[in-house]
């Protein structure tokens, strides 16, 4: 916030934990930030304004956040558990047992509903069919489950892997929406920097080549 300030920046209202690895195979240390982060000692942030985002490696990981001072969310990207294999190479449980883990946890919790996120690419995990099973999985969570769509930034780094047209997005949340979902498609922001998500795969692999460290110069 300080830094922010000094900068000029928009002040930061909202802290995710995403994108820096799978935050539950390090639950000390996430649970020990999140503590941090909302005490009113330190930087008082409201846990309603803080989030873990989790792939949930297996409904074990999922048990240290039964008192953590954050709102959840669920990175499945495929309510099918072949293709869902394929895009989280990591998974061995399925998203059924995974679904009901989430479910008891949050009733523990008293949370008023789970946040669901998918990297949307098109032709892989972007069908109207998926998205009904999606709906079918998610019925089960108590509370108001919303689902938080993430076209795919076409950084290159991967071939085969593409942003899905608008239209196939907005299909897929008139889907989700006509179950009675809340779903919403996240901006993206930063890819006229190179800045957005899967960007900086690219330019690190590129500048790798260059002896260049990724973002430029030598600092």
């Amino acid at each position: 916030r300080r830094i922010a300030t000094e900068e000029g920046l928009p002040p930061v209202r909202n802290i995710v934990f995403m994108g820096e690895g799978e935050p539950m195979n390090n639950p000390r240390g996430v649970v020990g930030a999140l503590r941090i982060l909302t005490d009113p000692k330190t930087y008082a942030y409201a846990p309603k304004h803080v989030c873990v985002s989790t792939s949930a490696p297996s409904p074990r990981h999922l048990e240290p956040l039964r008192g953590a001072p954050a709102r959840l969310a669920w990175s499945v990207h495929a309510a099918d558990d072949e293709l869902r294999r394929k895009l989280v190479p990591t998974a061995t449980h399925s998203v059924e047992e995974l679904r009901d883990a989430f479910a008891a946890l949050m009733r523990d919790r008293g949370d008023r509903g789970l946040m669901v996120e998918l990297a949307l690419m098109d032709g892989i995990n972007d069908s109207p069919e998926l998205a009904e099973k999606l709906a079918d999985l998610v019925a089960p969570l108590p509370g108001k489950t919303r689902v938080n769509l993430l076209p795919y930034n076409d950084a290159g780094a991967f071939p085969g892997l593409r942003r899905p047209p608008q239209e196939r997005v907005d299909a897929f949340r008139q889907v989700l929406i006509g179950r009675g979902l809340i779903a919403i498609q996240r901006a993206t922001r930063g890819i006229d920097a190179m800045a957005a998500c899967g960007n900086l795969v690219r330019q690190s692999k590129a500048q790798r080549g260059t002896g260049r460290r990724p973002g430029g110069g030598g600092s």
